[in-house]
């Protein structure tokens, strides 16, 4: 049995041992995201007994506390460090996430940029070296700027391998007259987490509300996430009005720089406490996704705006209901067959009624379950997995 020292090698460490093969893994860890941890954990649920084969180190937030423990190396996010883990290990995996777009105000999009040309600049090294570079599970688009197509030109042109999330990545792709030999279609990592969880919808008397705030949005939506949060409140207070041995959960799934919750969360909290005498439960932020997945298990009913909000809810066979802040979100709810009676984007008029129509259906068991069956989209998110053993362990 190895010890915890043995387990966590740094780059030196690791090239006098080289006992095993060691992969380095890129992506949003460590800043307080839900969806980041829960892609991680997902695909180490995949692998299964592979994951304790193979040594691994994680690209985290200088003096990060925010990364759950994984037994592995922590790469701090500065160059010398990143060259250092570049130089030693044997493969480098980006992990899921919505990194290759630009749908957010400009400012922000300056930011991802940079995170882009610090990606193909790792891949270029990749392939310079000769060593496998894979994206699996990963989401491509919109791309409404050309420099934003050209880094991802660029960066699949120094890729073995990549496994696309959805449809819209597909077909941003084949727009861009990407080699089609070099991509295939998978699902989101996140789906494969906790795959021995029942599949049957728990009968707790608890609404799980998440929300996301409003600086992750385009400067448009802003008014349309303003009413969007009023509908619901009003629908809530009308549906604790005739339900109220129910509970309302307040659930962040952020709190990183700008993707945060708990302002939108606090003036549903606020809105409700003064218009209702239901419990009210206001969660605080977890790294670790266990936590929220334990709550999400005993609810009845989840309104969620965050991407892996719904996959997870989705994952666990709860009723739930998708606010599109974001393309993703709406694509997900494509891709698996959701009613258009429980999805919400931009597009479309804020109602109350809408919300009213999805907690009514939810607790009485006359919620319209998505058309793709979670048995099906597991497997289709275990093309990650198949093809990471492929590139990685030929």
């Amino acid at each position: 049995m190895k010890s915890r020292r043995d387990q966590t090698l740094g780059p030196l460490e690791h090239i006098m041992s080289k006992t095993k093969k060691r992969v380095f893994i890129l992506g949003h860890l460590g800043f307080r995201n839900f969806g980041d941890e829960l892609m991680l954990q997902g695909f180490f649920d995949g692998i299964g007994s592979l994951r304790e084969a193979i040594e691994w180190s994680f690209l985290v937030p200088k003096g990060s506390e925010n990364f759950k423990d994984y037994s592995g190396s922590q790469v701090p996010s500065d160059v010398s460090s990143i060259m250092a883990e570049l130089r030693c290990c044997d493969a480098v995996v980006i992990m899921g996430g919505t990194s290759f777009h630009d749908n957010y105000p400009f400012k922000r999009v300056i930011r991802y940029w940079i995170n882009l040309a610090a990606y193909v600049f790792i891949a270029k090294i990749c392939q310079w070296r000769r060593k496998p570079f894979l994206m699996i599970g990963v989401g491509f688009g919109p791309a409404r700027y050309g420099l934003t197509r050209f880094f991802i030109k660029k960066i699949i042109g120094a890729s073995n391998q990549i496994v696309v999330r959805d449809s819209t990545s597909e077909n941003l792709l084949k727009s861009l007259k990407i080699d089609e030999s070099k991509y295939t279609r998978g699902q989101d990592l996140a789906l494969l987490f906790g795959q021995d969880a029942a599949d049957v919808r728990p009968k707790e008397k608890k609404i799980v509300v998440n929300f996301i705030d409003e600086p992750c949005l385009k400067e448009s939506d802003a008014p349309w996430h303003q009413k969007t949060i009023e509908c619901l409140c009003v629908a809530l207070e009308k549906f604790f009005q005739t339900h109220p041995d129910h509970e309302l959960h307040l659930l962040p799934l952020g709190m990183g720089r700008s993707d945060r919750d708990e302002v939108a969360l606090a003036t549903i909290h606020e809105r409700l406490r003064s218009t209702t005498n239901i419990k009210i439960v206001l969660h605080p932020f977890s790294a670790v996704p266990d936590t929220a997945i334990s709550t999400l298990k005993e609810c009845a009913a989840f309104i969620t705006s965050r991407y892996h909000g719904a996959v997870a809810g989705y994952a666990l066979s709860v009723p739930t209901f998708h606010v599109c802040y974001h393309p993703k979100v709406d694509t997900f709810a494509q891709d698996i067959g959701a009613s258009d009676d429980y999805v919400l984007t931009p597009a479309m008029h804020p109602s109350a009624d809408q919300f009213s129509q999805f907690l009514h259906d939810a607790t009485t068991d006359t919620f319209r379950h998505p058309t793709l069956d979670v048995v099906t989209a597991r497997k289709a998110a275990l093309q990650s997995v198949s093809t990471f053993k492929q590139e990685v362990l030929p």
